[in-house]
């Protein structure tokens, strides 16, 4: 078992590792693969890129800010998405993507949009794939 705090473990990290894109991932619980903890952050006009993986669900919660979540569905056979779709998503969000579902963010405001995701460590590695 392992107890952490979210804002110690911000204030520890200096918020987010900032890298050369606008999107960063805070990982922790990395020792669960079935069900790995991040918090991830976008800058303001930030995007993800879409994607979907083909095993396992992605639960999230939206911390701050506000954002636009793109989502489609794809196809098992062909692999191609269709059913495109936008979210408008703020603070205090819960939802959850399936297999099979294409899903990106995009920030929409001016301040940076955080969010916490629960998923199996395999989508940020061998289980995502972009459109």
């Amino acid at each position: 078992m392992r107890i952490l705090n979210y804002f110690e473990v911000l204030k520890e990290k200096e918020q987010f590792p900032q890298g050369k894109t606008n999107i960063n991932i805070l990982k922790l619980f990395e020792q669960l693969p079935e069900a790995a903890f991040a918090c991830g952050y976008l800058s303001p006009a930030g995007k993800q890129r879409k994607h979907w993986h083909k095993t396992g669900m992605d639960i999230f919660i939206i911390k701050e800010g506000e954002g636009i979540l793109h989502t489609a569905d794809v196809d098992k056979m062909s692999e191609t998405a269709s059913n495109f779709e936008n979210h408008s998503v703020k603070a205090g969000d819960i939802y959850y993507i399936g297999t099979y579902q294409v899903h990106a963010l995009e920030n929409s405001s001016d301040i940076p949009l955080i969010w916490l995701n629960i998923a199996p460590i395999s989508h940020g590695q061998s289980d995502i794939f972009f459109i």
